[in-house]
């Protein structure tokens, strides 16, 4: 059996950048004025005693899940928006938001370790909370999706998304 899975990201840096790994409160930072997202804390660069400095703007509430993902395969995609998920996935799994789904053709180890790889991506230091709350943020928000398929179903997918918001 043929199975993939295809990453559907294109443009976006899901790595933070040197200023934003090591944006914390009270860690030294170059740039006065530059403004970075930590884990859905907004920090500035700020002049503090002579020092440039990452000061707490604001804490944001998170637009993505706050907890760790606990990997339970769902059979309905829980947003009733996307529907036309369920005509060919019979599995989802919440990973900070966004879904890795399955078709029933795949086994569940293939799509429980595909959510795995994902919160590693999105979660590198594995301490709970998304490493860039702008990135996971913007694939919850815009039903990104890592399917688990095979070619037919890949196939079969794309003819019935045709008009959806899954398309």
């Amino acid at each position: 059996m043929c199975v993939s899975t295809v990453l559907i990201v294109s443009g976006l840096s899901l790595s933070a950048g040197p200023a934003q790994a090591a944006a914390k409160a009270g860690a030294s930072c170059k740039k006065i004025g530059k403004t970075v997202v930590r884990s859905g804390t907004e920090l500035t660069c700020k002049k503090r005693k002579g020092k440039k400095v990452w000061t707490v703007t604001k804490s944001k509430a998170s637009t993505t899940s706050s907890s760790a993902p606990t990997f339970k395969v769902l059979a309905t995609h829980p947003n009733k928006k996307l529907a036309c998920m369920s005509k060919t996935f019979n599995s989802f799994i919440d990973v900070f938001g966004v879904y890795v789904v399955g078709v029933p053709q795949v086994p569940t180890k293939y799509l429980q370790h595909t959510a795995n790889v994902l919160a590693q991506y999105l979660d590198n230091d594995a301490d709970g909370k998304v490493d860039d709350e702008k990135v996971t943020s913007y694939l919850a928000k815009n039903g990104y999706v890592f399917p688990v398929w095979t070619m037919s179903s890949r196939d079969k997918f794309w003819e019935q998304a045709a008009g959806t918001l899954c398309e």
